[in-house]
């Protein structure tokens, strides 16, 4: 037999909800600083008692309807969102180095691509979790999940880089409402004492998306410098190919979406009870089965019906409604007794993304030319030769030519990758068909030659003499030229550790986030991650301690991360939203900068050092909080 309903009467000013055994739903040890009131702070003291009502309400609504089956398809789906978060990301990081030769731009240009992705999630946080406060946040994960969905495909049949870019920052705005919102979102289904290890396992679905783009890259991603020259050619390369696969998580979360219930406190919050009561009866036949009956009704919901419900409308209609709404939304997050962790909380973001985001550019490059070191350091030298009335049809690769002369020679039919002709002279030398990469002349001396189908050209002349040459066939579109011996297996295993570092701190949040002091535990982590930037400075050339240090610093700032999302405890519900958005949108920011400016103006060791600065200075704002 069921139980008995577990609340009393709607419209009682002295409700107190109550387990069976006579105990408090609510944790007692869970602060609720709606309950304060400040002089600043638009809701009155009579609605912050009612919504407190409603808070304990819901909790022993869930406490009926229990935890299982309908939660379980909610957290994968949720799961889902998740993972379509960095999926988008590292789909443009691993697509970069493709685009940026079909776009021919430079690695300054370069660092945009995945910028401007950045920047537009750093304003879409904000806007769609202050959005999701209003209309719900399933509905506003669907509208930006499809916002997303849209310009991230039409991003990949833009031909130029202006219009690939502006794509990228509309569909960075639509997927940057992922994260705030789908946390929210599944909070609402997840009784308060279970809510915090519930969100840090669901953030292990945020690496995942990650390991998904990565094993598709292998498959799509031409496998070295040379084949990526040659598939450029074709009208939809590999690159765009990916990113179009990237899209799975996004589009089947946003299909799964439509099947799954809005989250019944933002349904009674904007005063549509029926609709939350039949959610409540949704879950609990889901989870104990069509002939369990669920004990509560509409008139034992609590009343704090403010103003006209938010009936379902067309999406310009609930878009043009929550622009009238969002200023309201966003000061309540900066009222007096929230001022102050507002501020914390968005430093902390700002500061540790912008060290991590810088770092992990620094090491992306560093790791480049650690190999293009070892990999020139290994190269064949010939000096003094004298090469005359012959033809090489051979490769050439990884060779240094000094002090040589060419007369009346070919080169014919072949591949040039990393050589060099320093100090050399060339008199009647044919280049016919030959595919260069990183090919220079350097101080050399070049007469009556003639370049006949081939991507030399006079780029690759540095302070060199060249008198009567001659060009035949077309001229490459782009001076940039793909490096023949870059192998995909080097940028997987430069995003792959470091995904695996993510994951492995992910798990550390789950094992430490009910038995640790938040505050101090980020602090650690943020601490012990510039402690690992700083011994990056010292040990700059080997390559195997910066990959690795690098996936230390993913392990500490995910930590960091996951704790951080479980920060909505100490906002109240119809806020909470609109405060992980904001959080979030200093989080992009700050990666923006670290990424897109920071990591490419510096150079050296001076990145490593400023990283460290950026995340000292936010575990210094940790320890001064408390989460």
């Amino acid at each position: 037999m069921e139980s008995e309903p577990l609340v009393t009467a709607k419209n009682s000013r002295m409700m107190n909800y109550t387990s069976e055994d006579g105990s408090s739903i609510l944790s007692p040890g869970v602060e609720h600083d709606n309950l304060t009131s400040s002089g600043n702070d638009k809701t009155t003291d009579t609605e912050k008692f009612n919504y407190t009502t409603l808070e304990r309400f819901h909790e022993d609504a869930l406490q009926q309807v229990g935890h299982g089956k309908m939660q379980v398809i909610i957290f994968f789906v949720c799961g889902f969102v998740m993972a379509a978060d960095l999926a988008e990301i590292l789909a443009l990081i691993m697509s970069s180095k493709s685009a940026q030769f079909e776009f021919c731009v430079d690695d300054s240009q370069r660092s945009w691509l995945v910028g401007a992705t950045l920047l537009g999630m750093g304003v879409g946080s904000m806007f769609w979790g202050s959005l999701g406060d209003r209309v719900g946040r399933r509905r506003s994960l669907i509208y930006c999940l499809g916002v997303g969905s849209i310009f991230s495909g039409a991003s990949v049949t833009m031909p130029t880089e202006g219009t690939f870019l502006t794509a990228r920052i509309f569909s960075g705005f639509g997927v940057g409402g992922c994260m705030p919102l789908v946390v929210t979102y599944f909070s609402e289904f997840i009784q308060e004492k279970r809510q915090r290890v519930a969100i840090a396992v669901l953030f292990l679905f945020w690496p995942l998306g990650a390991a998904y783009v990565i094993m598709i890259s292998w498959f799509i991603l031409p496998s070295t410098g040379f084949h990526l020259s040659e598939e450029l050619k074709e009208h939809f390369s590999a690159w765009r190919r990916l990113l179009v696969a990237a899209l799975a998580p996004s589009l089947m979360s946003l299909i799964a979406l439509i099947f799954l219930p809005e989250g019944p406190l933002n349904l009674m919050q904007n005063g549509r009870d029926a609709e939350s009561l039949g959610v409540y009866k949704r879950i609990h036949k889901r989870n104990r089965g069509s002939e369990a009956t669920f004990c509560l009704s509409e008139i034992e919901i609590p009343s704090i019906y403010t103003g006209p419900p938010s009936a379902p409308r067309s999406v310009l209609g609930d878009l043009i409604r929550a622009l009238e709404t969002l200023w309201t939304s966003f000061q309540t997050l900066w009222t007096e007794n929230r001022r102050r962790l507002t501020i914390k909380l968005s430093l902390i973001w700002l500061l540790a993304t912008m060290g991590h985001g810088a770092m992990s550019s620094w090491v992306i490059s560093h790791q480049a030319s650690l190999r293009d070191w070892t990999f020139d350091k290994d190269a064949k030298m010939y000096e003094k030769q004298s090469l005359n009335h012959s033809t090489i049809s051979l490769d050439l690769v990884n060779v240094r030519y000094h002090d040589s002369s060419f007369e009346d020679f070919s080169f014919s039919n072949m591949i040039m990758n990393h050589v060099k002709f320093e100090n050399c002279t060339f008199q009647r030398v044919n280049f016919t068909n030959v595919k260069a990469s990183y090919v220079i002349f350097k101080y050399s001396d070049l007469s009556e030659c003639f370049f006949v189908d081939t991507n030399l050209g006079r780029s690759n002349f540095i302070e060199s003499t060249v008198q009567n040459i001659t060009y035949a066939g077309l001229n490459p579109e782009c001076h940039l030229i793909p490096d023949f011996s870059m192998y995909l297996g080097n940028d997987v295993m430069d995003a792959g550790l470091p995904v695996l570092g993510i994951f492995i701190g992910s798990l550390i949040s789950v094992a430490l986030i009910g038995f640790c002091n938040r505050s101090k535990l980020i602090a650690l982590f943020l601490i012990l991650a510039s402690f690992i930037c700083i011994g990056l400075t010292i040990w700059t050339y080997d390559p195997v301690w910066a990959l690795v240090g690098h996936a230390i610093i993913n392990v500490l700032i995910a930590g960091m991360w996951s704790m951080l999302v479980t920060i909505i405890d100490k906002y109240p519900f119809w806020t909470r939203s609109g405060a992980l958005g904001l959080s979030l949108s200093a989080g992009r920011i700050g990666s923006f900068f670290g990424v897109a400016l920071f990591g490419t103006t510096m150079s050296g060791i001076i990145v490593p050092v400023f990283s460290s600065i950026f995340l000292v200075l936010a575990a210094c704002i940790a320890l001064r909080s408390t989460f």
